[in-house]
């Protein structure tokens, strides 16, 4: 009786693990942008040369290439859809940079700049360390339209922290 149980206890947890491997291989999107964001700053330093970073929405990658446009790694963040399905998904996600501006006057006030001057098709990482200032907005939710926005630190390629997520 007590094997039969053990039995059927093992098999129930054999059966969850593979849920849980599954689970497992999908990254959050915001981890996929982290480690993407991180790669390029370690390439550029170890090709000695500029390296961009771009989101590539037809397939849902972060694509990492050097200036003749070839491609040195992709980070997918969204499975590929069937073909039919496409429009769907594309609608449940999205991924924009954007230029890190300074802020306008004694107040610190956002500034007078407009959407095409602050959107960047792709960000460019330079082998002394420095990446151009940006700003990551990550939408992911059907309907929810829930966005996180990430200000990256053009140093290091870490996310920065403001005020209100310290405290």
């Amino acid at each position: 009786m007590v094997l039969a149980i053990i039995g059927i206890m093992a098999g129930l947890l054999a059966g969850n693990a593979g849920a849980f491997i599954e689970t497992a291989k999908e990254e959050p999107p915001d981890r996929i942008l982290r480690k993407a964001v991180l790669d390029a700053t370690y390439m550029t330093s170890q090709t000695k040369e500029i390296v961009y970073l771009r989101y590539d929405d037809e397939n849902g990658t972060l694509v990492i290439e050097n200036s003749s446009g070839s491609q040195l790694a992709l980070h997918r963040i969204v499975e590929l859809p069937k073909e039919d399905d496409f429009e769907a998904r594309e609608t449940e996600f999205s991924l924009i940079f954007e230029a890190d501006v300074p802020l306008a006057g004694i107040d610190g006030d956002e500034g007078d700049w407009d959407d095409e001057e602050i959107f960047l098709r792709r960000v460019a990482f330079h082998p002394s360390g420095v990446s151009t200032p940006f700003i990551a907005r990550l939408r992911t939710g059907f309907g929810n339209n829930k966005e996180k926005t990430f200000r990256f630190d053009p140093f290091s390629g870490y996310p920065r922290f403001t005020l209100e997520d310290e405290w």
